[in-house]
């Protein structure tokens, strides 16, 4: 039977239950456990970890407060990150200092009962304290003093001499060495405070390295209570545009900017005298030590077995790598190892610097090189064999622990940086909040056969870890990323193993993000986190200088059947076009936009920059959707269908182009409250569907073309569970329901187990069973928005499809590949918990009663408009008084694309040279 469970859906996509079916009273507290799992003892370690709150439970984070297991209250800085309709705390971040013996277990308890302003230890002063004048931040945190200036250098660390005086610790300088071997040194234009408390203060720096080069920078300092520790996580940017000859996003693209190095440096000041060099090059090796003052940590290549994998190949189609591993040399000494994380000291007479590069060997080249007074590592090496090379509208993100610690410190005081403490809620506090639509509780039954695939994406012979190995998934651009070995089956081409790249579709990372809410299972978290910073970094075209239908957006996965080759992440190489290829073009696209993995990423890490690039994804929704952006608004001014246009030229009815565009608005919504989102949401709505569809013109059964109609179907629910309990959204949240139910009805009637129909189907593969799961989630979605009467019978064929479904798949040898894995990772826990009589479910509260829709009305974009309009006098008349409005004009100069381009050639970054 069909559980019915009737729950009140809040704006952002939570659940209540409802009086009738109302869950226990939410507890007074949440257990928070933290673990340590690298036999490393733990002193004031700083957590961070995202807790959701039921709605209604807590209004104001002045009334949270942690305590550790002997009841006391521990210090803890709190952010809300997320809000429920009602104002109550959805989500929060909580920020502390953890002590933890070897291989110990703590659990804290996060109490929501307090009384406002008593969530700091009885006695305790803030520890870290800001100030802020002009563009200079100044960060005190006992007697250390950290300054941050424009104009400066990235940091300066100093404390007390035995007069009082500051006397300086180190300072940080970034440099950059262009193609020509110039030294360019980097200057922060721009200081900005981000967060301040007592546990934490993050501060964000941005600058460039001189107008002829252009290539910018954004370095995020977090500085923590009771410590001399910086986090630091530096990007390297290029903003510039790809030119994209033909279509093809290749390595070598004149956008691209070459350059020899770049090098953060902690530089002692003249007056210390450096005495020692410490070192650990792998977790739990020997620390070594020389009187030297001469270092030098670098790692070539993963150290893999395939560490000479085609996936490093460059713009000139070479593998570039010199040697398997790492090297260090020490003076006259010198070692050869596989992977590197290393932990590095200097210590002077005056203190010990100290740095812990993270995901050293992971994102290799790197090195770490102690040259007398100065420390400094490198995330773009100069012993590298090549010039670097990152592409216009890409981000390169490092991140490294520095530690200032005055007098005679442990040298390796940093290396629990690689293996932190792992803190996180139980299972059941995710559920049982709502804070995740659709999560199943602990009492949810799980299918043997999801239970199955869950278990060859974790430890199977095609497992994602070995994946990784495989095509060595590593080096700064590639690592996070999802080896697509599906593509392998088809693939006729001379290399084997193929090397193509999936690009978070189908929105990988937010499926291993609930699995690892769902079990615990750290696994899933060590393939999320890697993930969610890839696609940030990589896979979106970090521009605005392109078109509108490319500028912010995500790059597609690589062409079916082909070697990615010199295209990298970006699609579509021009190799492919002289090997058969018949593709139009790589590049970022409406049918590939998925922004709800890096939403959660957010809540759960507090990550801004996961906030700002759902928020971009929104928004370039709406950039490659408006008709204004270009010269054709000179003739009309309609949308341009970009942003529903799905898989054919003309087809704007449902598909997953509309789909993923309503969920980033969605999504957008969510991380900013702004109702413009939801504005264009129900426009694309109104404009793809309608109640009265005469579903059997739609073609639905070309399957391989219109496959993704369930897709939007879906994000229809989706629009549900965020916005149907808005008034302002009455009327097109009935509007989507009616739409659900009609398709759903035909889907009911109508639909078929594709795979009975292997005719219907280029490559009967083991994706289209995994496809067919969408159906029964669908009718499964569909039933619970239904009256009575037809609500089992909805629920019924749902249970057909998923059942043919997981039986099908489970048939295949090949249902390890990652395509069906990312299918079950998108629907089976959705299944689980529409089966469920337990788990609670966002449900509106839309009266399904007659309502007049009118009819459906077909959807012209802006040049469709613009033909039919030469068609006839007026048209013409029309749009010449549009053409030749100085007003229309001026819009299209401030506005257009090339405008931008024309603006940025003159006045930006980069004017009169490169750093190449």
């Amino acid at each position: 039977m069909l559980a019915d469970r009737a729950t009140t859906t809040t704006p952002d996509g939570g659940a209540q239950p409802s009086d009738s079916s109302a869950r226990a009273t939410p507890p007074s507290s949440i257990a928070i456990v933290v673990r340590e799992t690298a036999g490393i003892e733990r002193r004031d370690e700083p957590v961070t970890v995202g807790v959701p709150l039921t709605a209604g439970r807590v209004n104001s984070s002045s009334t949270l407060q942690l305590r550790n297991r002997a009841g006391q209250r521990v210090s803890c800085q709190f952010r809300v990150l997320a809000q429920w309709p009602d104002g109550s705390v959805k989500w929060v971040l909580a920020t502390f200092l953890a002590n933890a013996g070897q291989n110990e277990a703590i659990e804290y308890q996060f109490c929501l009962d307090t009384e406002p302003g008593e969530s700091d230890a009885p006695g305790e002063e803030p520890r870290v304290l800001v100030q802020q004048a002009s563009d200079k931040v100044t960060v005190k945190i006992g007697t250390t003093q950290f300054q941050l200036a424009a104009g400066g250098a990235i940091l300066d660390a100093k404390s007390p001499a035995t007069d009082g005086a500051l006397q300086e610790l180190g300072q940080v300088t970034l440099t950059l060495r262009d193609a020509r071997g110039t030294t360019l040194d980097g200057n922060v234009t721009k200081v900005s405070v981000e967060e301040t408390g007592p546990q934490r203060a993050s501060v964000l720096l941005t600058g460039h390295f001189g107008r002829r080069c252009r290539l910018g920078f954004r370095a995020a300092l977090c500085f923590y209570a009771r410590s001399s520790r910086v986090r630091i996580a530096l990007t390297l940017q290029n903003h510039g545009r790809a030119r994209h000859p033909g279509g093809y996003w290749d390595l070598g693209d004149p956008g691209s900017v070459l350059f020899k190095g770049l090098s953060l440096a902690v530089h002692l000041p003249a007056s210390q005298r450096s005495h020692s060099v410490s070192w650990k090059v792998e977790s739990g090796a020997a620390t070594c030590k020389t009187t030297d003052s001469v270092l030098e940590i670098y790692q070539d290549s993963s150290g893999g077995e395939n560490w000479q994998s085609r996936n490093h190949v460059n713009r000139n189609g070479q593998i570039p790598l010199s040697f398997q591993g790492y090297r260090v040399r020490a003076g006259a000494d010198e070692i050869f190892g596989l992977r590197a994380s290393p932990t590095v000291a200097l210590q002077s007479d005056r203190g010990t610097i100290s740095i812990a590069p993270l995901d050293f060997w992971q994102k290799f080249p790197a090195a770490v090189i102690v040259e007398q007074a100065e420390l400094r590592w490198e995330p773009f090496p100069t012993q590298a064999s090549d010039l670097h090379e990152l592409q216009a509208g890409e981000n390169s993100t490092h991140v490294a622990w520095l530690d200032f610690a005055a007098g005679d410190a442990d040298p390796c005081r940093l290396a629990w940086a690689h293996a932190p403490l792992e803190a996180r809620c139980a299972p059941n506090v995710y559920a049982s909040s709502g804070a995740v639509p659709y999560l199943p509780d602990e009492q949810t039954a799980t299918r043997p056969e999801l239970i199955t695939m869950l278990a060859d994406a974790l430890e199977g012979p095609r497992n994602f870890f070995h994946k990784r190995e495989v095509v060595d998934e590593y080096g700064w651009r590639n690592y996070g990323d999802t080896w697509a070995d599906h593509e392998e089956v088809y693939y006729t081409g001379p290399h084997r193993p193929i090397i193509s790249h999936y690009n978070n579709q189908f929105d990988v990372l937010y499926g291993t993000l609930v699995e690892y809410l769902r079990s615990g299972d750290q696994r899933w978290w060590e393939l999320a986190d890697p993930l969610a910073r890839h696609v940030m970094d990589i896979d979106v075209y970090h521009t605005d200088r392109d078109r509108a239908a490319y500028s912010g957006g995500l790059f597609w996965p690589t062409t079916h059947y082909y070697d990615a080759g010199t295209a990298s992440h970006r699609t579509m190489a021009r190799e492919m076009s002289e090997t058969g290829s018949t593709g139009v073009g790589g590049g970022p696209g409406s049918e590939h936009n998925f922004a709800s993995g890096l939403l959660l990423y957010y809540y759960l890490t507090g990550d801004t920059t996961a906030r700002d690039t759902v928020v971009g994804l929104a928004d370039w929704v709406i950039a490659m959707d408006d008709g204004e952006r270009h010269f054709l608004s000179l003739l009309s001014g309609k949308s341009t269908g970009i942003a529903t246009n799905t898989t054919v030229p003309g087809y704007y009815g449902p598909g997953r182009a509309a789909a993923n565009s309503l969920v980033a608005l969605l999504d957008g919504y969510l991380a900013t409250g702004r109702d413009h989102y939801l504005d264009k949401a129900d426009e694309i709505i109104r404009r793809t569907i309608h109640p009265h569809d005469a579903i059997e013109t739609r073609q639905l059964d070309w399957v391989e073309v219109r496959w993704s109609y369930t897709m939007f179907l879906q994000a229809l629910v989706r629009y549900l569970d965020v916005a149907g309990n808005l008034p302002t959204r009455a009327a097109t949240a009935r509007y989507a329901q009616q739409s659900i139910l009609h398709y759903a009805r035909w889907m009911a009637q109508n639909e078929q187990f594709v795979l009975d129909h292997p005719e219907k189907l280029e490559f009967p593969t083991e994706t289209w069973a995994a496809q067919e799961l969408r159906k029964g989630v669908v009718l499964w979605m569909a039933a619970r928005l239904a009256e009575p009467a037809e609500r089992e019978m909805l629920a019924e064929r749902g249970r057909y499809f998923s059942d043919r479904a997981w039986n099908s798949l489970l048939g295949f040898a090949t249902r390890a590949y990652t395509r069906p894995l990312a299918l079950v990772l998108s629907q089976g826990y959705l299944e689980a918990a529409l089966d469920s009589g337990s788990t609670p479910l966002p449900r509106i509260a839309v009266a399904n009663e007659p309502h007049d829709f009118g009819e459906p009305a077909e959807f012209v974009p802006q040049k469709a408009a613009i033909r039919r309009s030469m068609k006839s006098p007026l048209g013409l008349t029309r749009m010449l008084a549009r053409c030749i409005s100085p007003g229309r004009w001026a819009n299209v100069l401030s506005r257009s694309w090339l405008a931008e381009r024309f603006r940025m050639k003159w006045n930006g970054p980069g004017r009169g040279g490169s750093a190449e």
